[in-house]
């Protein structure tokens, strides 16, 4: 719950950071002692938190939806925007073992649970298991769900949604992760070209969203559930890296400012 409202507030706070009145304070006396506070930043906690405590409240209604998903987005822009990292190869080796990480806990997990499903998928559905909905819907009692994941319901009419709404998900990881990657290409985009077209931003953008498609994509033909890493980080990566090596820049985005620098540097011994 702190990650959702935390997220809202940071995320809207830059934006009414620019109106002037928001800066504004009050003096109060507290034991005889002056105390400011500033209204207006007290409302915009107080707001977000109430759009919490509502999901929370509601969390198991069908409706609710939409309001998830739109405090899920301010988690992860907020993480986004909280973790700036320096160099594509820290991204690289962080993509890579979560990679490894979402193949193992959506695939070899069931190998060892009970009732052949994985520990991802339990923690995304909240249930024991997903098959239930399906082997017996009307024994199928929904269980509580961490809410690490953005999630929007088919509004097509089937059998089993008179038993259980059923949800297309995304984790905030998914999200996240990719997100990463695609926040240092625009700085190295605005680093190494300002003023020019951010073309890394605009191919890990394109690369991300064949990744979701192919996600998709697979998640229809096989029938379970997928690991979107899976399909997510290679698409990016080799979108990232194949553009910066054809433009002679794969060091340089390997190594962030220090070998924007020495870029820099060969192109001034270059004119001389």
């Amino acid at each position: 719950i702190n990650a959702e409202y935390g997220g809202m507030y940071s995320i809207f706070f830059p934006v009414l950071a620019e109106i002037d009145c928001f800066h504004t304070r009050w003096q109060i006396s507290i034991m005889k002692k002056p105390r400011y506070f500033a209204p207006f930043k007290l409302a915009l906690w107080l707001a977000c938190f109430s759009v919490t405590m509502v999901w929370f409240a509601f969390r198991h209604e069908y409706n609710i939806w939409p309001l998830q998903v739109f405090m899920g987005i301010c988690v992860c822009l907020n993480i986004i925007k909280s973790v700036p990292l320096p160099n594509l190869k820290i991204i690289a080796i962080i993509m890579i073992m979560l990679f490894i990480y979402d193949i193992f806990f959506v695939f070899i997990t069931p190998l060892f649970t009970k009732d052949g499903v994985s520990i991802m998928e339990r923690v995304a559905t909240g249930s024991s298991s997903s098959k239930q909905v399906f082997d017996a819907p009307m024994d199928y009692k929904p269980g509580e769900q961490i809410p690490l994941s953005i999630k929007i319901p088919y509004f097509q009419d089937t059998d089993y949604k008179v038993c259980m709404p059923i949800y297309g998900m995304i984790g905030f990881g998914d999200i996240v992760i990719p997100g990463l990657l695609t926040g240092y290409a625009a700085y190295f985009d605005t680093l190494a070209h300002p003023g020019a077209t951010k073309w890394y931003y605009i191919i890990t953008c394109t690369s991300y969203a064949i990744g979701l498609i192919i996600t998709y994509g697979a998640l229809i033909g096989m029938g379970i559930a997928q690991p979107a890493l899976l399909y997510l980080v290679p698409c990016c990566l080799v979108g990232v890296l194949g553009t910066a090596l054809k433009r002679g820049e794969l060091h340089a985005m390997w190594t962030g400012r220090a070998g924007v620098a020495a870029m820099r540097q060969l192109d001034v011994d270059g004119v001389d």
